[in-house]
């Protein structure tokens, strides 16, 4: 075939792809439509994974600090880095010493490698991953990656002082024995349609929401309501921890230099090129709209965790440039004089850090059948 055959026939592949995908998450935010044809796979899947979940939680291995998982029950973003990084620094500024596991996910590792590693100062996003070389640079915190998120505590807690563990995203790693579960959720797209895979955006059933400790929506300070109407409709008890956090733009970031300026510069510049490969990048770009009060600035997507190069970029090497800060984490190698990040800050339910708090006061008292390092 020739090379120009080819050419075309991978790029209609690629936007069937594409077409593809946008009308599943049609369906999977609003009612199922066509998607009913897939019922008998949800089924499939939520009997695999319920299976799944006995198996490794009768394997699972505790420690001798908390560890608390902050996680969802839904494919995409939801907010959840922005959270822990705000989580860490108010239980620093508590005067606890946590540490960080993660995934390490798009991180380039071999399939099933068993690789732990340990963030330093010389991490790239392509070694670690996008959203723990932003945890570590965000909040100095120790941070360890691995698959096995058990193997990463295990490295944690033995080269670090740390009192407590937070794993990001690890709320399906059941073979990771935790104290507190926190299930994060967008408070605009909620549950979708409420199904799992390939059905609807849910990981697991929405009677999961049930067991974990906190439900927090990030977005919407109204939508607490709407969770509990969607527990009740369901046939499931009202949740007794259901708290909104409102991420914000906080600092713009000079990528070459990490000097801080205030949002304000933003208006100095005629127009900017906003860039964003996160799970929700319109959440990004309306923020920016909504800070500035003018659209001023080009939008360009990417998928989430994409793993930038200096040629993605070319065209905007003599622009003004604004980011999010988990792009940076990918960009500071080729960045140019005009590149910037944004920072996210957000406020940190007073409920959750109390009862990480009493989390760390319990395991202090030595308790039988806690397995030892």
């Amino acid at each position: 075939m020739p090379n120009s055959a080819r050419h075309t026939s991978a790029s209609l592949a690629t936007r069937l792809a594409s077409w593809l995908s946008q009308a599943i998450q049609r369906r999977w935010y609003s009612r199922p439509g066509w998607l009913w044809l897939l019922f008998p796979l949800e089924l499939l899947f939520r009997g695999l994974s319920d299976a799944r979940r006995k198996r490794l939680q009768a394997d699972a291995k505790y420690f001798p600090v908390p560890i608390v998982i902050v996680g969802n029950i839904s494919v995409g973003g939801t907010g959840k880095t922005p959270l822990l990084v705000a989580l860490v620094k108010r239980l620093q500024q508590r005067g606890f010493n946590p540490g960080v596991v993660s995934r390490g996910y798009g991180r380039k590792s071999s399939p099933g490698s068993a690789d732990v590693i340990v963030l330093d100062k010389a991490s790239t996003a392509h070694a670690v991953g996008d959203e723990p070389l932003e945890i570590f640079t965000l909040t100095g915190a120790p941070v360890v990656v691995a698959e096995d998120r058990v193997a990463a505590v295990e490295l944690l807690l033995k080269q670090f002082d740390c009192d407590l563990v937070l794993a990001d995203d690890g709320l399906q790693h059941y073979r990771l024995g935790r104290e507190i579960e926190i299930a994060v959720v967008d408070a605009k797209q909620l549950l979708g349609n409420g199904h799992c895979l390939p059905l609807g955006p849910l990981r697991e059933p929405l009677n999961r929401l049930t067991r974990v400790d906190h439900i927090l929506l990030a977005g919407a300070v109204d939508a607490e309501y709407t969770i509990q109407q969607m527990l009740v409709e369901q046939g499931l008890p009202l949740h007794q921890s259901v708290c909104c956090f409102s991420p914000r733009l906080c600092t713009l970031v000079h990528l070459q230099t990490a000097q801080e300026f205030s949002l304000e510069k933003l208006t100095s510049f005629d127009r900017f090129e906003a860039i964003a490969a996160i799970g929700n990048p319109q959440k990004y770009f309306n923020a920016l709209e909504e800070l500035l009060g003018v659209d001023n600035f080009n939008r360009h997507s990417f998928p989430d965790h994409y793993a930038f190069s200096a040629k993605d970029l070319t065209d905007f090497a003599d622009k003004p440039v604004v980011m999010t800060a988990k792009d940076a984490m990918k960009c500071k190698a080729f960045a140019q004089p005009n590149w910037w990040y944004v920072r996210l800050d957000t406020d940190v339910p007073d409920i959750v850090v109390d009862s990480i708090a009493l989390a760390v006061a319990a395991k202090s008292i030595e308790r039988p059948n806690v397995e030892s390092l």
